[in-house]
């Protein structure tokens, strides 16, 4: 009996023993649930009944307690792989997400540090995460989150949150007790801080083989709060980082493509609808790459102010500059008072919008920055179909392109308030919806560009008809001249009125082509108005950059002998025929030929020296001279005076300087006998050939 009375007390041992190090390991039952399982207080109790009880007795009840004590054990062992079990880091397959492995609780407030959070944990009630995106939508508080990592061999595996706008990240790696890494990072920190540099959120931990480590991280945000946590090995990570980000820059890419490229319409047609498509592509290219985080990464590493305003302020200022494009585009003014209110509604909201973010907390901006994109994109896709409905053609284009961008910025934004899933597909709709639509967008103005043209073609070939109807009428009044003085008297008066009919329409076309073309009718060569803007920008460039600047004033010898000898059609053939001589000696694109006035030619060359100006003007004084001009079948020897200005532009100086120099040039040319190049230095310091 003593014998059977020693084994039950060994094995009383042995259990009191292994209880105190399940008590002690942080992912075992409590010694009250082991307890509630087994009841230990009556043992001694036992005890006294197995003294009373014969062997046999005593042997089957303790069988009956290690059958007990076992089952507890396996309810113990399932309990505990069920709810933690580790993330195992094995093989090259990454990136590897916890998938329903790991923890998150709100209950905590925001006072609460990792000691109270690990405490928490241990007592159970955390919620098993089961969707691959943890996403809970607009929430201000703190969502603690947890799992366990393990791996057979030594590596330093990185836990990435990709979520760029997350505002504070406490990130924390336990070993039991013991804090090994601690990283403090989120948006509101300065973009050096960050454990990793990268645009999301990578927290690097190191695995010794066969050792289990608890993370443990506290996320808040004012924003969408939303943690897609996936785990990387350094090289696989740099893999996808750079796809990522090559798919990335091909975005900016044709987004600034498309913007430079409509500025330089707006620049060469001041027609305002490029500008404004050019400023909305830029913002809408600067709000997507505020979300994803590339600006923070690679614009304003050091401003965290900032970059926490930038996503709002430039979806507002996407939103009103779309608007004004908008209006120009599809003629809104055309559209009626509803449309007209609609415009300015989406303008002002977009400007509030963009104003206030600087001013308003975050979490509220958030919302109003969404209401306020939603709300321009349903009023901008009526714009087009009310377009569409009134006949035009950009209506069509543009309609199909907000089609487009909708439907990804919709389920994106579905996607941020927690109301869609985030997958890869969604998570990038707004930058392929965008792509796509400025494609398009770019269609409808190349075919807006295609119609102007055309229109240009019908008024140079009415220009042309009326030109053709006024020889005509011109012919027959010379030959009516010779008639009688009675009927000569009858038949101009009403030739005069067709004449008068004819000179009207032709003023009215030219009026017309004259605000399109700006090539001189009689040599085709720039005219004046083109060489006034041209200088005029020259001179500033030349200013800007320090670089010299070159005006050659031309003007064809006793022209006014020419026509009065040989007629005014001898006189345009000589013009003509000097223009393209001029046209065959200038050669470089940046060069401007144009005619300045009646038989006086300019030409503008850029970053030009002395030596190089004289010999251009001595090349097309010899060239000009070398040809005779066949005229009425008369071949007329032509020498032309050349006057040349040159000068490095400085600070505040007019480019009448310029023109004054080259002028009196052209006058010292002139008065030194006629067909020879005289050049005026800016500096006053004339220099002949």
């Amino acid at each position: 009996m003593s014998k059977n009375l020693q084994r039950v007390n060994r094995r009383h041992l042995l259990w009191l023993s292994l209880r105190s190090s399940w008590r002690d390991h942080p992912r075992l039952l409590s010694f009250v649930q082991l307890q509630s399982l087994v009841q230990l207080q009556p043992l001694a109790q036992l005890r006294s009944f197995f003294q009373l009880r014969s062997f046999v007795q005593l042997r089957l009840f303790e069988q009956l307690q290690a059958v007990i004590r076992c089952v507890a054990v396996l309810c113990w062992l399932i309990s505990v792989n069920v709810s933690a079990s580790p993330v195992v880091i094995a093989g090259d397959n990454f990136p590897i997400s916890p998938g329903t492995q790991w923890y998150y609780t709100s209950r905590l407030d925001e006072t609460a540090r990792l000691r109270e959070a690990l405490d928490d944990f241990r007592q159970g009630g955390w919620t098993q995460v089961n969707e691959d995106t943890p996403n809970f939508g607009i929430n201000p508080r703190p969502f603690w989150f947890t799992f366990d990592v393990v791996s057979p061999v030594d590596q330093t595996i990185l836990v990435e949150i990709a979520y760029a706008l997350l505002d504070g990240i406490d990130f924390y790696v336990v070993d039991r007790d013991t804090i090994k890494q601690t990283y403090i990072t989120g948006d509101h920190y300065y973009f050096s801080e960050r454990p990793v540099y990268n645009r999301n959120f990578l927290f690097p931990v190191p695995l010794e083989a066969g050792q289990t480590l608890r993370v443990m991280f506290r996320v808040q945000t004012d924003g969408s709060l939303q943690v897609p946590l996936n785990i990387w090995n350094r090289t696989a990570h740099e893999k996808a980082n750079q796809d990522l980000l090559t798919l990335h820059t091909f975005f900016a890419a044709i987004m600034i493509t498309i913007a430079i490229y409509n500025l330089m319409l707006f620049i060469s047609s001041r027609d305002p609808v490029f500008f404004y498509y050019a400023a909305y592509v830029c913002c809408l290219a600067m709000t997507q790459l505020a979300l994803r985080g590339y600006s923070y990464q690679f614009l304003w590493q050091e401003s965290p102010f900032w970059n926490e305003r930038s996503l709002m302020f430039f979806a507002g200022m996407a939103v009103s500059l779309g608007a004004l494009f908008a209006r120009y585009f599809l003629m809104l003014r055309e559209a009626g008072r509803l449309v007209q209110s609609g415009f300015y509604f989406i303008l002002v909201a977009g400007l509030i919008q963009s104003l206030l973010s600087f001013v308003i907390p975050y979490s509220i901006s958030v919302v109003t920055g969404i209401l306020t994109a939603a709300a321009g994109c349903v009023v901008m896709f009526l714009f087009g179909l009310n377009g569409w409905k009134r006949g035009l053609k950009a209506g069509k284009f543009y309609t199909f392109a907000w089609t487009v961008f909708l439907i990804g910025m919709f389920v994106a934004l579905m996607a941020k308030l927690g109301l869609l899933p985030r997958t890869n597909l969604i998570e990038y709709g707004p930058e392929l919806g965008a792509a796509i639509e400025v494609i398009l967008l770019s269609f409808a103005v190349a075919d807006r560009m295609n119609e102007e043209r055309r229109q240009r073609l019908i008024a140079q070939e009415e220009a042309l008809i009326n030109e053709i109807k006024l020889r005509e009428v011109q012919e027959r009044a010379l030959e009516m001249q010779n008639d009688a003085n009675q009927r000569l008297e009858e038949n101009v008066r009403t030739r005069t009125l067709e004449l008068q009919s004819a000179l009207e329409e032709l003023s009215a076309a030219n009026a017309k082509l004259k605000m399109l073309n700006t090539i001189d009718g009689l040599t085709q060569v720039r005219n004046r108005r083109h060489f006034d803007e041209t200088l005029a920008v020259e001179w500033s460039r030349a200013k800007r950059n320090r670089e010299s600047l070159v005006l050659i004033l031309l003007d064809a010898d006793h022209f006014k002998n020419i026509n009065d000898t040989y007629g005014h059609l001898a006189g345009d053939e000589c013009l003509k025929s000097l223009a393209r001589v001029l046209e065959n000696q200038i050669k470089r694109p940046t060069d401007c030929i144009a005619r300045y006035g009646g038989e006086e030619f300019a030409i503008i060359l850029a970053d030009t020296d002395e030596e190089g100006a004289i010999q251009v003007g001595e090349r097309l004084r010899k060239a000009v001279a070398a040809k005779p001009v066949d005229a009425e079948g008369v071949s007329i020897e032509l020498t032309i005076s050349v006057g040349i200005g040159y000068g490095i532009p400085q600070a505040g100086e007019p480019v009448e300087r310029l023109l004054g120099a080259a002028d009196k040039a052209l006058y010292k040319a002139k008065q030194g006998g006629r067909n020879q190049v005289a050049l005026v230095n800016l500096e006053e310091k004339p220099l002949s050939a």
